[in-house]
Parts: C-alpha cells; sequence; structure tokens
C-alpha cells in the first residue's frame, strides 16, 4: 500500500483502472498538473511494477500506461478519488 500512497498516484491508478490512457489524456483529465510530476509519478509507479508502459515507436513517439497485474490482482477497492465510503 506505501508504493501508491504519494501525491497523485492514486489519481493517476484510477485514471488507468479501465485500460490504456495516453500521456497527454492522463494530463489533461488532470488539473494544474506539471509535465515534470507527471512524468516523476509514473515513472515511480512504473519501476514498482504497478503501471505498465507502451512505447510506440514512430516519431513523434507516443506512450500509453495501464494498470498492471499487481495492481489489478489486489482485492482493495478502488473509489473515485475525493469520494468517501
Amino acid at each position: 500500500m506505501a508504493v501508491i500512497n504519494g501525491k497523485g498516484k492514486p489519481v493517476l491508478l484510477w485514471l488507468v483502472k479501465d485500460g490504456p490512457q495516453r500521456f497527454s489524456e492522463i494530463k489533461r483529465k488532470i488539473p494544474g498538473v506539471t509535465q515534470k510530476m507527471l512524468t516523476r509519478q509514473l515513472q515511480a509507479l512504473e519501476a514498482d511494477g504497478i503501471v505498465h508502459r507502451e512505447v510506440f515507436p514512430p516519431l513523434p513517439r507516443r506512450h500509453r500506461f495501464f494498470a498492471g497485474p499487481p495492481f489489478l490482482n489486489t482485492r482493495c477497492r478502488v473509489r473515485e478519488p475525493g469520494r468517501r465510503r
């Protein structure tokens, strides 16, 4: 659980839980996030194996992010960020 604790990580997981999202789509859906912060959070989640990145080779390079098996196999419920039980 400590792996997904952090500024913005639960929101990122909420966005990618239903399917792949491009970097620009994620950035558009999170108001006020900087590219640097979003990149760092996604890299941290990728390093922990929670989020996977798919790279498409032609220029301009495109990336899609999606939830990986460790996140999908958890038994915890994922609620909408900011919403109480």
